[in-house]
């Protein structure tokens, strides 16, 4: 037989050990108890309520033997049955049965009893060509009758037949997991000799067209054995290939299917990333990283406090996949809002997600001791011509990487109105309409006539009945985010904002030295764009390619104008007010 890397696969035995018991408790990683109840459900995350899930990674044989050109060894393929095998400390294999991404399987050497694992063991794999086939024959416990030897492979049959479960042959004895094999659904783990009541079979090497098994198989007792065990040899002699094992790495698109959920992925582009997640060796602790198909580990940063420089790790099993329902009322958003109360999906090391615009993605996590909007990542290649990025500065972007990072948080249809698309480009878009009606609005700077479009709920095409400079651009940002608070201004009252408040908040992205004119270099459609001074700016919606829209005071009265960002040479700054794409209709999950 083939064991495929084994050697480099046994040095880290030990660390394996300390992180499956870590991870399983105090029974270790052959825990029946701890395997079986941390392998069959969700984890239980009180920080992560529904539709958001970690789902522990799983193996899927099938994706693995397939991505070698082979099949799985079949135990019962009726029921989606196929070999696995364990291995613990390199002291002996132990066969099992492989079933909806878990291996069960008898482990004798860390007391005799059933475990169950859904990573860290071997997939049995064989080339289609290659000829194998269960049968009640001892030659095929070794030599070259034998499919695998020291163990042979046996499998033991439901008692009135239906199911079968493959094991480890040691002293003539088939060792199998629990199963209510017996009578009256009694369980079975072991069973003496081939034949008999529940049919043991031996896997041998070669096609089962060559032998004549029938009255054999039925034959059992001591009888039935002698006939087996004495006479011509009927195994094929000399097979030149018999099934190779591998160890096996979690695959969380599979995971995640497997839980009826589907993977966390960076759109339908980057199916082969998913975000994945891991926690420290205490447990107490939990980041997030990208879990890739052609590694199958997940990457991420250990951060475990503000005085720590970070340690970057590949975990390669006992990890989790981040799966979501069908319909989730999250998505991934370009905002800062993502990381307030009311919007975040957990209260610490918010998931965050880089993409490049060539479509390549790479996953990581707010850690809040950086400032709230850095995003830190396992070092990708994701960079210009390559470069390897392992951190993103500011929501949004792109930035000086070609990089735009979004932030994972709660879906809300934040709009007051629904001819608004709350997206940089519609609030843009909406702005050059409504100044291309050329419509007039009745300027004024009284404080309760001035906010008229908010009081009287005014949605586009119309225009405010009342309205300045200042409560024109509020108006506007109302009409897409009406539904929350003032984050212009950071009130619960969309009725009290100036421009001495809204140059506090957001974030500046212009650069002004000395008296030069504010950079708009940085700026995106919906920054908003402050002239004059501090004590009586006036403000300006940027819509793009060095355009601003903005209310003025004419002799016509007040007029929405199309101006370049410089018609005025006393720019003063331009700010940032990251809601944009926070609405979404409902229902619609991350991509």
């Amino acid at each position: 037989m083939h064991w495929p890397g084994l050697a480099a696969l046994l040095m880290c035995l030990p660390f394996l050990a300390a992180a499956s018991h870590a991870q399983h408790g105090s029974g270790g990683p052959s825990s029946a108890g701890g395997a079986m109840a941390s392998g069959r459900r969700l984890l239980a995350d009180p920080l992560l309520p529904l539709p958001y899930m970690l789902v522990p990674g799983q193996i899927s044989c099938a994706a693995e033997c397939a991505k070698r050109g082979q099949v799985q060894v079949g135990v019962f393929p009726a029921a989606g049955k196929s070999l696995c095998a364990y291995s613990w400390q390199d002291k002996q294999f132990y066969w099992g049965t492989e079933q909806n991404g878990f291996c069960r399987f008898r482990n004798l050497a860390q007391g005799n009893h059933t475990t169950e694992r859904r990573d860290y063991y071997t997939c049995a794999c064989r080339d289609p060509a290659t000829k194998l086939h269960w049968a009640p024959d001892l030659l095929c416990a070794s030599g070259p009758s034998a499919a695998a030897q020291d163990p042979a492979v046996c499998r033991v049959r439901k008692l009135g037949g239906g199911d079968w479960q493959a094991g480890t042959w040691v002293n003539s004895t088939c060792y199998i997991s629990d199963e209510p094999f017996g009578k009256d659904g009694a369980p079975v783990g072991a069973v003496y000799n081939v034949g008999g009541p529940h049919k043991v079979q031996l896997l041998c090497a070669g096609p089962a067209s060559r032998r004549r098994l029938a009255a054999a198989t039925d034959a059992g007792g001591s009888a039935g054995r002698r006939a087996l065990s004495g006479g011509r040899r009927l195994a094929e002699l000399h097979p030149a290939k018999t099934f190779d094992t591998y160890f096996s790495k979690p695959d969380c698109p599979f995971t995640c299917k497997r839980a009826g959920l589907r993977p966390v992925t960076g759109g339908s582009a980057n199916a082969s990333r998913v975000l994945c997640s891991k926690t420290n060796y205490l447990g107490s602790m939990r980041f997030y990283g990208t879990w890739n198909s052609s590694s199958q580990a997940c990457s991420y940063l250990l951060f475990e406090n503000q005085f720590s420089f970070g340690e970057y790790s590949q975990a390669y099993w006992a990890y989790e996949c981040v799966c979501q329902l069908q319909q989730a009322p999250w998505a991934w958003q370009p905002s800062t809002v993502c990381l307030q109360p009311e919007a975040r999906l957990i209260p610490h090391r918010q998931p965050c997600r880089v993409t490049r615009a060539s479509g390549e993605v790479a996953f990581g996590f707010i850690n809040g001791y950086d400032p709230q909007d850095v995003c830190d990542f396992y070092p990708t290649p994701i960079g210009p011509g390559g470069k390897t990025v392992h951190t993103v500065v500011r929501v949004g972007g792109p930035d000086k990487n070609g990089l735009t990072m979004d932030i994972l948080c709660r879906m809300k249809d934040r709009r007051k109105c629904s001819s608004v698309k709350a997206t940089r480009a519609g609030l843009a878009q909406k702005a050059r309409d409504l100044a291309a009606a050329q419509n007039a609005i009745r300027y004024t700077t009284n404080e309760t006539l001035r906010w008229a479009g908010i009081v009287n709920k005014t949605c586009p095409p119309s225009l405010p009945s009342h309205a300045d400079a200042t409560s024109f651009i509020v108006w506007l940002y109302w009409t897409a985010f009406g539904q929350g608070k003032d984050h212009l201004t950071n009130q619960e009252d969309w009725q009290g904002g100036g421009p001495a408040i809204m140059g506090l908040t957001g974030r500046q992205v212009s650069e002004t030295k000395g008296v030069q004119l504010a950079s708009y270099a940085h700026a995106q459609p919906g920054d908003i764009v402050f002239y004059g001074t501090f004590s009586k700016a006036w403000p300006a919606l940027y819509v793009g390619n060095g355009e601003v829209v903005g209310l003025r005071n004419t002799q016509f009265g007040g007029r929405l104008q199309v101006k370049p960002i410089y018609h005025r040479q006393d720019v003063l700054q331009i700010r940032s007010y990251p809601d944009f794409r926070w609405a979404a209709p409902p229902g619609q999950g991350p991509s």
